[in-house]
């Protein structure tokens, strides 16, 4: 989602080019991208600031809620007029930097109202944990010119229904015969040869019919993909409870050098499992001699969690011991081999997020 907000920012300089003979210079919030927690938030912003690092303009990105709030509008009120701001948080701490730059003087954020974006990533999740702050929130924005909404299993939740009818028009579900795919790159020389024309997911026809063109209607248009990478291999082994344990160390020694995740419902079984595994990494039993265990879940402190999932990511070959709310959604870490799945997740949805940790692009 963020080479389209980009690209925005990117045309609506070139155009203020051309009308004033000057890029944008301004303060002004044009695009505000949302995330249910701290480490997708800073995953985004390390995108964000690669994006535009080389581009011309101006362009910056803030990241709110990973400092304190003084030290985040602070940075803020610093920087100089540019040719867009994009604002990166969760709910929960943008509303409350807000809040604090109305009742303090000196302290003013404005929004670009007539190029105004919210983005909310991983929609479902937010919509459904974050509702009453989220609602408090859009108060004090403006309200959007373009809104998107991303996730995995955005179409899967009925609170992303809700959102879409409220703020975005109504829901359109497309069918199998009024899609046309253009797929066949078999013949094409991408490497060397002009790139293919994007695929036209809709005909014109069936545009018109579902969607009039004089105003009278606002559409969202939605087809159900397949929810898992094509490269992804699921399998799964009846075992008896007791046998779970030496099963999963079987696992990671048969793959020593790769990387794996261990999924896991709660945090007392994945404090339980991660002991044993540690005792049997040291002198005295010698079974995982030379693995390291990562263990990051909920009741731990914020530079605790950060550390030990930074320290995964560095290492060639490690073990991460996770729960769903502190890792399973949208993070993006590159080369992990396996996922396993050491408790049952408890929702279809949920297996999609665990699995989407690996097979990535």
């Amino acid at each position: 989602f963020l080479l389209p907000v980009v690209e925005k920012l990117i045309a609506y300089n070139q155009e203020t080019i051309k009308q004033q003979d000057r890029p944008v210079l301004s303060k002004d919030i044009q695009v505000v991208i949302l995330s249910p927690s701290k480490n997708l938030s800073r995953q985004t912003y390390r995108v964000c600031s690669r994006l535009l690092s080389p581009l011309d303009y101006n362009m910056r990105c803030f990241l709110w809620g990973d400092a304190k709030m003084k030290d985040d509008v602070e940075t803020f009120k610093r920087c100089t007029r540019g040719g867009g701001n994009i604002l990166i948080s969760h709910p929960e701490a943008l509303k409350e930097r807000l809040e604090y730059c109305k009742d303090n003087k000196g302290c003013s954020i404005t929004f670009d109202k007539k190029h105004f974006t919210l983005i909310i990533d991983e929609a479902d999740v937010v919509l459904r944990t974050k509702t009453r702050k989220l609602a408090e929130l859009l108060v004090q924005l403006p309200e959007a010119t373009s809104i998107g909404l991303y996730g995995a299993t955005c179409t899967s939740s009925p609170e992303t229904f809700d959102f879409i009818h409220e703020k975005m028009g109504d829901v359109v579900h497309l069918e199998e015969q009024d899609v046309k795919w253009d797929d066949n790159f078999d013949d094409r020389d991408l490497a060397n040869g002009e790139l293919p024309t994007p695929k036209t997911l809709v005909s014109a026809e069936m545009l018109q019919k579902i969607c009039p063109r004089d105003g009278t209607k606002r559409c969202v248009m939605i087809r159900d993909a397949v929810n898992t990478q094509l490269n992804l291999s699921n399998r799964f082994m009846w075992v008896k409870a007791d046998d779970r344990l030496s099963i999963l160390v079987h696992l990671i020694k048969q793959h020593a050098t790769k990387k794996h995740f261990i999924f896991f419902n709660t945090v007392e079984s994945l404090a339980y499992v991660g002991a044993i595994l540690e005792h049997m990494g040291d002198g005295a039993a010698g079974v995982l001699m030379g693995f390291n265990i990562y263990q990051v879940h909920g009741e731990l402190k914020e530079h605790q969690k950060v550390s030990r999932f930074q320290n995964f990511i560095d290492d060639d070959h490690g073990v991460l011991l996770c729960t769903d709310s502190t890792i399973a959604f949208g993070i993006d870490i590159r080369n992990v081999d396996y996922v396993i799945h050491y408790d049952l997740p408890l929702q279809p949805r949920i297996y999609i997020h665990r699995v989407g940790r690996t097979a990535r692009m």
